[in-house]
């Protein structure tokens, strides 16, 4: 199959793997992957490895490790204390909860993180 056929059966996969999650409770990203595995090894008669390569683990690991975080974070009312905390910080002065969120995240984003999961903050 041309290269032109490939990406718009790519495009193709990807419409119909977001129509099927739209009506059903199956995930997106498990269904782009295993047509990922579909086009690419079917229709583009690619080996497995070569369509693994395409999958950034690095980025599936964080968005992993930043989910996990914020559900915890969430369950156990941290969020919600932080919130109180920084606006009373503030001592109702509300056009400053933008500075103090800044340097909150500068702080966090300095000690390891990154910019992506203090973002999501």
């Amino acid at each position: 199959m041309s290269v032109n056929l490939l990406a718009l059966a790519s495009i193709f996969a990807l419409v119909v793997a977001i129509t099927i999650s739209c009506f059903t409770s199956l995930n997106i990203g498990f269904l782009s992957i295993a047509f990922a595995f579909l086009v690419g090894v079917v229709f583009g008669g690619m080996k497995i490895s070569d369509v693994l390569k395409g999958f950034p683990v690095n980025l599936f690991i964080l968005l992993v490790g930043v989910s996990y975080l914020f559900s915890l974070a969430e369950t156990n009312g941290t969020l919600e204390k932080l919130a109180r905390y920084f606006i009373r910080a503030v001592k109702g002065r509300a056009a400053l909860l933008p500075v103090v969120y800044f340097t909150i995240a500068l702080f966090f984003s300095s000690i390891g993180p990154g910019c992506i999961p203090v973002t999501a903050l």
